[in-house]
């Protein structure tokens, strides 16, 4: 079948073109939105110079045999070598021309971020007095308590003068008790808070409710209080009473006194404070003892009648 006369399917030079310039215009964004990033570091970290590779490995290098403080200048010649270098040249740069490990220069990274930030750049010097090893160990500490500390307060109860002198295990230890005791100090506290909810959840019911089932609720829980406390004290009055008759010591004889003591005192304290007045001559029957007692007293009267 022959060709001849047919016209050859036109290119589709449009659609190609169109392809072409959306390429474009996404390897721009992309590389718009890198050079942004590249200044930005460079601003805050390369002290606003532009970034280039030659000039940063050597500070790099200077910065390495410094202190703790060229520790964190170190760790900014490595985030700026990070965020403007391919991945694997990052990793040759560090490890080969620099020689520092990858968590090592990880760590930097980490202290040059965290003691570089806004609300630390100004102690920066003063905390670096304490060696990169303790600043590593304080990094996980917030950024408030680490500027009290350099401005003469105290962290974990340690003055930085103090914190010099130690060791970094000593550090460390105490660091570790500071934080158990506060997460033993939270747990009390939500304890108490689950209380308080649980106490409140228990009034809202008790508001809830009539006026006579209100008032049996609160002479029940009088009741139940009262006799609880009354069973705690025979009990204290009966060990008073072992240790009068026996004490192992003079010591324990007068813990015994002084026990009962203390007790009288928060009871009258407790009074005084409500402006409740006992009168110590008059003996005194609760209200729910009432039920009791008559039911006490009937099979007496029943035996006179007989």
């Amino acid at each position: 079948m022959s060709n001849r006369g047919r016209k050859p399917s036109p290119e589709p030079a449009a659609h190609t073109d169109m392809l072409h310039r959306e390429n474009l215009a996404a390897d721009s964004a992309a590389l718009t939105e890198v050079s942004q990033r590249s200044l930005e570091v460079s601003r805050r970290f390369g002290d606003g110079t532009p970034y280039d590779r030659a000039r940063i490995v050597g500070q790099a290098r200077f910065f390495m045999a410094a202190s703790a403080e060229a520790m964190l200048e170190l760790g900014k010649c490595l985030i700026q070598i990070k965020e403007n270098e391919p991945y694997g040249d990052f990793t040759q740069i560090v490890t080969e021309q620099l020689g520092i490990g990858a968590r090592s220069a990880q760590r930097m990274m980490n202290a040059a971020v965290k003691y570089l930030s806004p609300a630390l750049a100004a102690k920066a010097t003063t905390l670096s007095l304490l060696g990169k090893a303790k600043l590593f160990d304080l990094m996980d500490e917030a950024d408030e308590d680490l500027a009290e500390l350099a401005e003469g307060g105290t962290l974990a109860g340690i003055e930085l003068d103090e914190m010099k002198t130690m060791s970094v295990r000593e550090l460390r230890a105490a660091l570790a008790e500071a934080r158990k005791k506060l997460d033993a100090k939270d747990k009390v506290i939500q304890s108490k808070s689950a209380k308080l909810d649980k106490l409140e959840e228990e009034a809202a019911t008790r508001r809830d409710a009539t006026m006579e089932e209100a008032e049996a609720a609160q002479v029940e829980e009088l009741r139940f209080l009262t006799l609880s406390a009354e069973e705690c004290l025979l009990r204290l009055l009966a060990s008073v009473d072992e240790v009068i008759n026996a004490p192992a010591t003079e010591a324990a004889e007068k813990c015994a006194r002084h026990s009962l003591d203390y007790l009288v005192q928060r009871v009258v304290d407790g009074c005084m404070a409500r402006g409740i007045t006992v009168d110590l001559a008059e003996r005194v029957s609760p209200i729910w003892a009432k039920p009791l007692e008559d039911a006490a007293a009937a099979p007496r009267r029943g035996r006179k009648g007989g």
